[in-house]
């Protein structure tokens, strides 16, 4: 037991030390059609697309099948910059795969809500109904909308402050944000906060994290209703969510993970070689992913 003290004391000390998280990367998204989703990522949200968004054909990459335990498939990929964040969007298509969609409810364990604040509310909304079959879920004095995208993620679009009477989001409020509900917000704040030296506030039902070097916020709710449902998605199913982070010593955040109850479900258990540096995905403790990847200290200055 004492051993296992010290072990845990020196991974978390070198954790807080900067050799842990250096920051947020992408929000991956893994989808049914990438046609559809570029639709409203891109016309409906105006969101830039950013790299080659292969949306044409699909080929096939041992890299991205193998982080998604997706052997044989072939995939194509897409992303999209988020204006003032240090996080994008980035979604995946496979073919060739029995995978399952899942669409959460909001207060299910495992569903995911990204927050946008939006300069023309009404615009954008304007240009989300000409997109055909989107649900719609709630709208707020047209101060907010939420709406599913495609494959069952929520999107909370906000209006940005402005007028001669000011209303909306506080203007030192966050611009993007990740939430996630969860199913015991205690065990979650634990995990996060020990395994991943996030740090932040919480209360009863909801836990506003931030993610070390850039403090991006993930908020973690467990709203109080009876009928909720866990969500079980395998890592390549449409609808499941990746919150990439990048780090500088791989092999300890990877160990603290897996000591907090983390597991791996990259292909064979193991992290990918991407030449210079490697990547893995992890199941936390709420079905939700969060990927790994190895970040040097002079790339990691790059991507800033």
């Amino acid at each position: 037991m004492n051993k296992l003290i010290v072990a845990a004391f020196f991974l978390t000390s070198a954790l807080v030390m900067g050799q842990g998280v250096l920051g947020v990367g992408n929000f991956i998204h893994v989808v049914s059609n990438l046609d559809r989703s570029i639709e409203f990522y891109h016309d409906g949200l105006e969101l830039e697309m950013t790299g080659a968004p292969g949306p044409r054909a699909f080929s096939a990459n041992a890299v991205v099948s193998s982080l998604y335990d997706a052997p044989g498939a072939q995939s194509r990929v897409a992303s999209f910059k988020i204006p003032g964040s240090n996080m994008a969007v980035e979604i995946v298509e496979f073919q060739g795969l029995n995978a399952t969609p899942v669409k959460a409810r909001f207060f299910d364990p495992g569903a995911i809500k990204l927050t946008l604040v939006v300069e023309d509310l009404e615009a954008a909304k304007t240009r989300l109904s000409r997109i055909k079959g989107l649900e719609w879920i709630s709208a707020s004095r047209n101060l907010s909308v939420v709406v599913r995208d495609p494959d069952g993620i929520f999107v909370e679009l906000q209006q940005v402050r402005k007028g001669v009477v000011p209303v909306g989001p506080a203007t030192d409020a966050p611009k993007v944000l990740l939430g996630i509900t969860v199913e015991d917000l205690g065990t979650t704040t634990r995990f996060y906060r020990e395994a991943l030296g996030f740090t932040g506030s919480s209360s009863r039902e909801i836990a506003r994290l931030q993610v070390p070097g850039d403090a991006f916020p993930v908020d973690f709710a467990a709203p109080n209703y009876a009928d909720r449902k866990p969500v079980h998605l395998a890592i390549h199913d449409p609808g499941s969510g990746v919150l990439r982070l990048r780090v500088g010593d791989f092999d300890a955040v990877v160990k603290s993970l897996k000591t907090a109850g983390a597991t791996v479900v990259s292909t064979g258990g193991e992290p990918v070689n991407l030449g210079r540096n490697r990547a893995v995905i992890l199941r936390d403790v709420n079905n939700f992913f969060v990927q790994v990847l190895e970040s040097p200290p002079a790339a990691a200055k790059a991507q800033k």
